[in-house]
């Protein structure tokens, strides 16, 4: 906090989509102060765009500028799909707009399937990061369980919870992975008919996990880690739909 008191810095929030309940909120707030867990401080533009990129995709927002915590300017903008749509300045002759804009284009720029899969992909390597850390948890506890045995009471269980939740976590990789194999294999340029296909195609692989998880010989553990599956497809739709903008064919 004291960082932020001695230097610029930008306020990004997401507003949430019941505008007659944030307007209540701000009212009892008394000062129209944001509400942390919505907000994001950048102290650059580099900040600055990764906040407005890691945005819903379709949403309003509010970019507001201050020094030593103090508001100066303020846009609010819209987001459609991924794409910056519109901006509007608070106050007129704003400097704020300008630096909105030139972020805005860098977002606008990158072909809606590039975002798509460089999102997929950014999760997929932190969910890479997640299993490595289970899988050296898992390494360790049998030593743990010897230094610290009031802790680690039942290690045979502990070891088989971990080693479900490292499956569960790459059977969702494999998800992921098999779905930017996919969109790579489209063009950037995709029609509406090469969209509607890739959501039946994961849609086809949550259907093929739920009934593979309705099978009387799987036993708890692989039905769990086979539902973790199927709902990554159905996440995975979800994006699809969210982030890809349909296009209008020609009558």
């Amino acid at each position: 906090m004291r960082a932020a008191a001695q230097k610029v810095c930008y306020v990004i929030d997401q507003l949430p989509e019941n505008a007659k309940a944030w307007a209540a909120f701000e009212q009892v707030n008394g000062r129209g102060l944001r509400a942390l867990f919505l907000s994001q401080v950048a102290e650059s533009e580099e900040e600055l765009w990764r906040a407005l990129d890691q945005l819903a995709p379709t949403c309003a927002f509010t970019v507001t500028y201050l020094e030593r915590l103090k508001p100066r300017f303020q846009v609010k903008g819209n987001r459609e799909r991924g794409t910056i749509t519109r901006i509007i300045a608070r106050e007129e002759g704003s400097s704020l707009v300008s630096v909105i804009e030139q972020v805005s284009q860098r977002i606008n720029q990158e072909p809606p399937r590039d975002r798509l899969i460089r999102k997929w992909r950014e999760q997929n390597d932190a969910r890479a990061g997640r299993i490595e850390e289970e899988a050296c948890y898992l390494e360790a506890l049998p030593t743990l369980s010897e230094l610290y045995p009031d802790l680690y009471p039942h290690l045979e269980e502990q070891q088989t919870s971990k080693i479900e939740v490292i499956m569960r976590l790459e059977s969702v990789q494999k998800a992921y992975e098999e779905a930017i194999q996919q969109l790579e294999g489209l063009p950037t340029d995709m029609s509406a008919d090469q969209i509607a296909a890739l959501i039946t195609t994961l849609g086809g692989g949550y259907q093929q996990c739920i009934a593979q998880r309705q099978g009387d010989t799987l036993h708890t553990e692989d039905s769990s880690v086979i539902q973790g599956q199927a709902l990554a497809y159905q996440q995975l739709a979800q994006d699809v739909r969210a982030w890809l903008p349909i296009p209008q064919e020609p009558s």
